[in-house]
């Protein structure tokens, strides 16, 4: 699997932000930075918990990263697609604790 570089300054740098490693070994580090992004525009950064359910889909005869992202309350709250990076299949959780967020992949995974 090759991973795509960015331009943009790592989300993820931030201190209090940090990733599990086992979502380091199955993400790329542009799709994290991508990922923290969502979880941190507008209200939803004050959610103490979102989740993300990650799906493998074709677009055009091409590999598409599904993303669902779920609120703390089982609602759904955004649905995007992303190509150029190998997708897969997870399903992602991100805890916020007093402004500290750890993702990590959703428990029983």
């Amino acid at each position: 699997m090759t991973k795509t570089k960015s331009k943009d300054q790592p989300v993820c740098g931030n201190d209090s932000l940090s990733v599990s490693t086992d979502v380091k070994a199955i993400l790329p580090d542009i799709m994290v930075n991508y990922l923290w992004k969502l979880v941190l525009c507008g209200d939803w950064r004050n959610y103490e918990k979102q989740s993300f359910v990650l799906e493998t889909g074709k677009l055009s005869g091409r590999s598409i990263q599904k993303i669902y992202h779920v609120c703390d309350d089982g609602n759904s709250m955004d649905k995007r697609r992303v190509y150029g990076i190998e997708p897969v299949n997870c399903k992602l959780q991100v805890v916020n604790s007093q402004g500290n967020y750890q993702m990590k992949l959703y428990p029983g995974q």
